[in-house]
């Protein structure tokens, strides 16, 4: 990869609203490819427009495996489970479109949780610092900083990526849905 297309994409990643696009993939539970679920709100959950991050397997460095929602929803949980969610989505979004050769992602602050319907909102501001080997000759260094903003419920996540200010993920039309179902 040379050094234009690697700032290219960075640039891309950072630029905003752009960096949520992508193609979907599926969840990689076949219990939960199988289920379509609706939440209290109305919001129907097909797995097959899930959209995560996955690098392929034998990728270095390995990716991370995204961790279960917890199985009762409070602001604590909720915390816990989105910290270690957008570690995993910024981790393997670094190593899957940048080829980072190594990966630091720092959730800044933390979310905390507030309440919104059967389900709970949260943001935190992130930062994902990255080294990509450019042909083998050059190395480039760099971060992406973000505000990783979700809103959680029994049956669904979803996700979007602001540059500045926190907002409610459902507000957007260009939310994605990253996970269905009450596991990961």
């Amino acid at each position: 990869m040379n050094r234009r297309r690697l700032l290219a994409m960075v640039g891309v990643l950072a630029l905003p609203g752009c960096s949520d696009v992508g193609a979907p993939s599926t969840v990689s539970s076949t219990d939960e490819a199988s289920r379509v679920t609706s939440s209290s709100s109305g919001a129907t959950c097909e797995p097959g427009a899930v959209f995560r991050p996955s690098p392929p397997e034998g990728t270095d460095p390995e990716p991370s495996e995204y961790p279960k929602k917890p199985g009762t929803l409070s602001a604590d949980s909720v915390a816990t489970y989105l910290s270690e969610f957008e570690t995993t989505f910024g981790r393997n979004r670094a190593i899957d479109e940048l080829v980072s050769t190594s990966v630091d992602v720092e959730i800044q602050g933390g979310f905390e949780g507030s309440e919104a319907g059967d389900g709970y909102v949260a943001s935190s501001n992130v930062q994902v610092m990255f080294t990509t080997d450019a042909d083998g000759t050059e190395t480039a260094v760099g971060d992406i900083k973000y505000v990783a903003n979700y809103y959680v419920d029994p049956e669904l996540v979803y996700r979007h990526q602001t540059d500045i200010e926190p907002m409610d993920p459902r507000d957007s039309d260009r939310k994605l849905l990253v996970q269905c179902g009450s596991t990961a």
